[in-house]
């Protein structure tokens, strides 16, 4: 009979990077560690998230008005379009007479025969900037930027009107669009990544400051007698 058979086999232990073995079982509870500075499989820096649709409810939803209202333009009678469009001019005289309505309704059209470009606009700044502040606020800052920036603008033409360096019939001029929105959300966008901007690793401190390690030596009259002894 062989002096190794009938006994017990030893348990071995074995340990890894990702926690201990002891007996064929996990010791850590199943859970795997990462090592410091490694990267998830399939993260993005900064946490961005690609475009989806159904991060984008607002976005989606105004550009599909838009589309709507330029395939209108385009198939419905000339003389309707105009008269819809003139109705909904943020001009000064619709401004003096029905200000809500002009400025609600002159955000669904397009400024010329195109939609392709509010199509890109819209992606590039309403879309992102949805994604980080949510729907209602960029809703928000569209309405703000379109108002606001309409609101100024309309105020010069009637001063310049009243100065006598532009004649009456700006006074009636077709504005429509929300192009002042768009730059409104561009803005707001953009004030949002500066921060991100500013954490860049470029501009982190030296590695010899104080701040950049907290093995930094410091000097001191014993310190120096001893490296002197």
């Amino acid at each position: 009979m062989h002096p190794a058979r009938g006994r017990a086999r030893p348990r071995y232990v074995w340990r890894g990077a990702h926690g201990a073995r002891s007996g064929g079982r996990r010791t850590d509870g199943g859970h795997r560690r990462r090592r410091p500075g490694s990267v998830r499989t399939g993260s993005r820096p900064g946490g961005a998230r690609p475009a989806h649709p159904r991060r984008n409810p607002f976005a989606l939803l105004y550009l599909a008005l838009l589309l709507g209202t330029t395939l209108f333009a385009h198939l419905a009678d000339p003389q309707l379009v105009r008269r819809l469009q003139a109705l909904s001019s943020t001009d000064v005289h619709n401004l003096a007479h029905h200000p809500v309505l002009a400025l609600v309704t002159s955000g669904c059209w397009v400024a010329g025969p195109l939609w392709t470009p509010y199509l890109w606009a819209v992606a590039v700044t309403v879309a992102p900037l949805e994604r980080r502040v949510g729907g209602r606020r960029a809703a928000g800052v569209l309405a703000a930027g379109h108002v606001g920036a309409t609101l100024l603008s309309q105020g010069v033409v009637l001063a310049a009107v009243a100065l006598g360096a532009q004649g009456d019939d700006l006074l009636d001029a077709l504005d429509i669009g929300v192009s002042y929105g768009v730059l409104a959300s561009l803005g707001a966008l953009a004030g949002l990544l500066a921060p991100a901007a500013g954490r860049s690793p470029w501009r982190s401190p030296p590695p010899w400051s104080a701040t950049s390690s907290s093995r930094t030596r410091t000097w001191s009259p014993a310190s120096a007698t001893r490296w002197h002894c």
